[in-house]
């Protein structure tokens, strides 16, 4: 049966109390689908209008909604939601896995901050025991976005060329011990552990180095490009 006017204001009644009786602060819905499934699974055309609705009400609470939406279509395009929603949010990040030398690797971009100048960039990222960390932008490859990125053909010895000696020296190192920690690498070439640790993060940051989780212990190891 339709859910009515009075049946959608009896729920996100009872939803505003919860929040407020928790003090929630944060509301994550998860996901959109479900949310649709449970609200209006006799009455399509309604799910919009109950969906808009709830984020006014929450965000008269001053509650932060976060909504996740699975994309089951081919993402050889840019859509990013099936519902037409976007209007409704202030920021948009889009996720999703890729085949890369042979690993599936996560990406995440920023499609949507209202009011900043964000990046553009597509990133890696992994989720490790200190949280969430963004990593190398995608900027050797070209169709990242379809799932099946192609590498891009450019200048990078040229950029390999401009690292300074004390980065390739770190760099030869990694290479050559396959999978290691700031420590060994600093054993191995006699500097400073923090100095060994500032080179390595200059070095994931142009996507020569990945940083790998072992035991709760981040490990180094050269990326594919540090072999071009």
């Amino acid at each position: 049966m339709p859910l009515t006017g009075e049946r959608r204001s009896e729920l996100l009644d009872a939803i505003g109390e919860r929040v407020q009786r928790f003090g929630a602060t944060r509301v994550v819905i998860d996901s959109i689908s479900g949310f649709e499934a449970a609200l209006a699974p006799a009455f399509r055309e309604d799910f919009r209008e109950s969906f808009y609705r709830l984020l006014v009400s929450l965000t008269a609470l001053g509650v932060t909604v976060l909504s996740i939406v699975e994309v089951t279509e081919s993402s050889d395009y840019l859509r990013f939601s099936p519902y037409n929603l976007s209007f409704l949010t202030d920021d948009i990040i889009a996720m999703r896995y890729v085949e890369l030398d042979g690993e599936l690797r996560s990406v995440l971009a920023v499609v949507k901050m209202r009011g900043s100048d964000h990046s553009r960039e597509l990133r890696s990222y992994g989720v490790t025991p200190r949280g969430m960390e963004t990593r190398e932008a995608m900027t050797d490859y070209h169709g990242v976005i379809t799932g099946v990125p192609e590498r891009r053909t450019g200048p990078s010895e040229v950029a390999r060329q401009e690292l300074s000696t004390t980065e390739a020296t770190v760099l030869d190192v990694i290479l050559r011990l396959g999978e290691t920690s700031a420590e060994d690498v600093s054993s191995d070439t006699g500097l400073p552990v923090e100095r060994i640790r500032h080179v390595i993060g200059q070095l994931l940051a142009i996507g020569y180095v990945r940083a790998v989780e072992r035991d709760q212990t981040t490990l180094y190891r050269a990326s594919p490009r540090s072999l071009r």
